[in-house]
This record gives structure tokens, sequence and C-alpha cells, in this order.
């Protein structure tokens, strides 16, 4: 775990430097994955720092649904600024290959929605869609899996969702209609992950019925 944070703090500090110039690593690892356009029409320029345990999240990594099956921790501390009232933000995590890279009918699959985030302070954030890990089915190949921080423009009010222990409530989401509806924009920070199934998913999806 300790490993893990220190690249957190180490990229984080290292990718926040890009912002003053024209290149940045994170946007182009997002443009390379297709994320954007995929799902965004302008990726993010900065990192999202994000770990699993001892697993680092490194824009476009390998991880299992093993190493994924609690919620990570993340760091945006460098995105505030020095200002009296705390920012809000809202955190997704989607996967964008359901049920498969070349059949995306449940794209996006809704992981984690979190929002009115004070600060970089999660725990007091309003959970509209709690976490649950990557659990691709067998036979379905690679999915890409992104976390995406948003600055808000103001709190937000969100409508309630369904049961979040049914797939249906988690299938479908529409990134591009989520932040037109609440005038998000762009993507503050962001990484991303791979994973395809494992022993422990494809066992969930024998026992629990439709993957998503």
């Amino acid at each position: 775990m300790q490993t893990a944070w220190h690249w957190l703090t180490f990229t984080a500090h290292l990718l926040s430097t890009c912002t003053a110039q024209s290149f940045s690593p994170v946007a182009d690892a997002f443009a390379r994955s297709r994320i954007a356009p995929d799902v965004l029409d302008t990726p993010p320029n900065m990192i999202l720092a994000a770990a699993f345990g001892s697993h680092p999240v490194q824009l476009g990594n390998e991880l299992t649904p093993t190493d994924v099956i609690n919620q990570p921790v993340l760091v945006w501390s460098y995105l505030l600024p020095a200002t009296r009232d705390p920012p809000l933000f809202t955190l997704i995590e989607l996967d964008l290959d359901a049920p498969t890279a070349t059949n995306t009918s449940f794209r996006s699959v809704l992981h984690w929605l979190v929002y009115n985030i004070p600060n970089m302070d999660l725990a007091r954030g309003t959970i509209q869609m709690p976490y649950t890990g990557s659990k691709p089915d067998a036979n379905t190949g690679l999915h890409r899996y992104a976390l995406l921080l948003f600055r808000q423009p103001a709190r937000l009010t969100l409508p309630p969702v369904g049961n979040p222990n049914n797939p249906a409530a988690r299938i479908g989401f529409d990134l591009r209609s989520f932040i037109q509806r609440y005038n998000l924009g762009q993507p503050v920070a962001g990484n991303f992950y791979v994973a395809q199934a494992d022993a422990y998913s494809t066992l969930f999806w024998m026992l629990a019925g439709t993957p998503k």
C-alpha cells in the first residue's frame, strides 16, 4: 500500500506540471485509448491519481477484477484552488465496453457516481450510485474503465436512481447527456485501467446472471 501511495503522490505532482504545457500525457492517453471520443468530446488534461490497495491505476494498465473489488483511494488535492468556499466535484466511473468491446450496447455501465464532493472529501459527497468493482464476464475481452472528475458550477440535486444491486439501474448511462444536463463541461482530471474476466468475476456471473 505504501508503494502505491508513493506512486499516487509522485504521479500527481509530476503530471500536474503539464498543465502549463501544450502537451498533456493524460489527454494523449485518453485519446489513444479512444475514451475520447467514445464517451467524451474533450479528454481531461490532469491525472486523477488512484490506487486499489497496492495496485495503482496508470493510464491504461491492466488490473484484475479481484484487484478492484474495493473502491480505490483517490488524490486530487493539486486541483484545489486557494479559495474560502470549497469547490464541489462529481466523480464518475464507467465501463465503456459492455458487454464487449465490439458490442457496446450496454454503454456505459455506471460503476460509481458521487456528487457535491467538497474539496477532496469524498466521504462528504452524495452517493448517487455506490461503487461496484469491475466484473467483465468470461470471453468478453478487455474492458476500459474510466475514472472521471468534474468540477461542478454549483451544488447539484439529482433524481433518485433504481436499486444499485439491479444491473438495469447501471446499464446505459449516457455520459454526454449527463454532462450537458448539469453543465459540467470538460472533466478536470481522469484516469483509466483495463480489465478482463478472472475466476472471481466469472464465478460472480455464474451465480448472479446477466453480466455488466
